[in-house]
């Protein structure tokens, strides 16, 4: 979905950890630049040794949850596409609610953004997540991430229900649970949200 996206433009990877997106871009061979920040000084530290080959990409140290009124090291990334995969499903509340402004600051005035979250925890409802978002964001679309094929079929109508019988005979139902998520978001535990900043909040 992200490669749908990126095309030669500027991605940050909003609380990079491993290195996995920046790996695929440099698989597809379709970011212009990347920087990749999280707050843990060691995790950019090991990343940055193994990339440092790569002149397009570059990290930072900086703590994506942060609260501070200091947003300069979030305002100059100014990304194309800005891509959040990694936020803790323990994080509480108000932090992840600084996490999603300073997400939101990350792009530019016309950036897509793309946000991974679990649909609620005990810290936040699934309807208070959405509406937070929506402060900030316009919604483009949401996908399910992680959910079960048995959850799914009751759901699904009759071209989703072809596909499912079609790959049935290949998969088992931990794939085809993979294949069929995206279709419902408000049966998974997580969902994908792809996003277009607002200009005004």
């Amino acid at each position: 979905i992200v490669l749908r996206y990126v095309s030669g433009g500027r991605v940050c990877d909003f609380g990079c950890n491993d290195g996995s997106l920046l790996e695929l871009l440099y698989r597809n061979k379709v970011a212009g630049t990347y920087i990749g920040i999280n707050g843990n000084a060691q995790v950019i530290e090991t990343i940055n040794k193994e990339w440092k080959h790569l002149q397009w990409a570059t990290f930072a140290t900086v703590d994506a949850a942060s609260g501070s009124e200091d947003y300069s090291a979030f305002l100059n990334v100014k990304a194309d596409a800005v891509v959040a995969f990694n936020v803790p499903d323990t994080i509480s509340w108000l932090h992840l609610q600084y996490t999603i402004q300073n997400f939101y600051l990350c792009g530019n005035s016309d950036a897509i953004y793309f946000l991974r979250l679990p649909k609620s925890t005990n810290s936040y409802g699934e309807q208070q997540l959405k509406t937070f978002i929506e402060t900030y964001f316009t919604v483009v679309n949401r996908f399910g991430v992680i959910g079960s094929v048995e959850d799914f079929k009751p759901a699904m109508n009759d071209s989703q229900k072809a596909m499912y019988e079609g790959l049935l005979p290949y998969y088992g139902d931990e794939l085809l649970s993979g294949f069929m998520a995206p279709f419902f978001p408000e049966l998974c535990q997580q969902n994908l949200w792809v996003l277009k900043r607002k200009t005004s909040i």
